[in-house]
């Protein structure tokens, strides 16, 4: 677990800041019986660790000062699906292991591939508050009605089930194709498509252990309203809350919304 005493004064600066901040944002504290934190998090090339905190020689990008930064937020939720986990999990394991022994973390294999980069997705959770439920598996689309076999996902999405007390739900993380804008369609269309159908498929066959479903990672959306992207995502009923509209989710100057969340209100089903 992260030992707060003994990070160095520019770290404990950081943490300082981050909790003004977060104080600040309206993100509810934990409560037991009350709420569930979940999150979305495309931490770019989140791999090795530089092992100190001073310095910054440009491979690996960080270094323990932004690792203490990272487990600051991440434990502040929840449930966090990250995307952008490399081949190399030895940041991974060490953030883990700075969040203490109360957190787990569910982990796909590399996507192979060049419009895979190497990446894996994964869940990382506080196991007080929500335990996996057994069920996991990659999104694989079904051949078309005519028996042709469909163009797969770049980064294959990731369905895991959890519980949290007498709830149980279903978390699916995606990293969309970053490619120009247009390009990035159809991958959008066809995972919103898929959970659109799964949903109906449950709501039919009356399965309720975990129906439940929230589809979010990071769909490389320009904008929300209006991004034709945006458009696609929520086209067969997926749903984002409004209080979100004006979230950016991306650092830098010109406002991104890449990462996502939505789910499904039963009306839409």
């Amino acid at each position: 677990m992260m030992d707060y005493t003994v990070l160095p004064g520019a770290a404990v600066e950081d943490i300082a800041r981050l909790r003004r901040r977060i104080d600040a944002s309206g993100l509810p504290a934990k409560t037991t019986d009350l709420n569930l934190l979940i999150g979305t998090w495309n931490i770019k090339a989140f791999g090795r660790i530089h092992p100190a905190f001073d310095e910054n020689p440009g491979s690996p990008k960080r270094n323990l000062r932004a690792l203490a930064a990272l487990v600051e937020v991440i434990r502040r939720l929840d449930v966090v699906a990250i995307q952008e986990v490399k081949r190399d999990t030895s940041g991974l394991r060490l953030l883990l292991e700075w969040l203490g022994p109360d957190w787990g973390a569910i982990v796909t294999d590399v996507t192979v591939g060049p419009q895979g980069n190497a990446e894996r997705l994964a869940f990382v959770f506080d196991r007080r508050r929500a335990q996996p439920s057994g069920l996991a598996g990659e999104i694989v689309l079904p051949p078309t009605a005519e028996g042709a076999p469909q163009t797969q996902f770049a980064r294959t999405p990731y369905a895991v089930g959890f519980r949290a007390g007498g709830e149980r739900f279903t978390l699916v993380t995606a990293h969309i194709l970053y490619a120009v804008p247009q390009e990035r369609t159809p991958e959008i269309l066809a995972l919103a498509g898929h959970v659109a159908r799964e949903m109906r498929d449950r709501a039919e066959a009356a399965i309720e252990e975990e129906d439940n479903l929230i589809v979010l990672g990071d769909f490389n959306t320009e904008q929300r309203h209006g991004d034709p992207n945006f458009e696609a995502f929520v086209s067969t009923g997926l749903w984002v809350p409004p209080h979100l509209d004006g979230l950016r989710t991306a650092a830098g100057s010109k406002p991104k919304f890449y990462d996502q969340i939505a789910w499904f209100r039963p009306a839409s089903i």
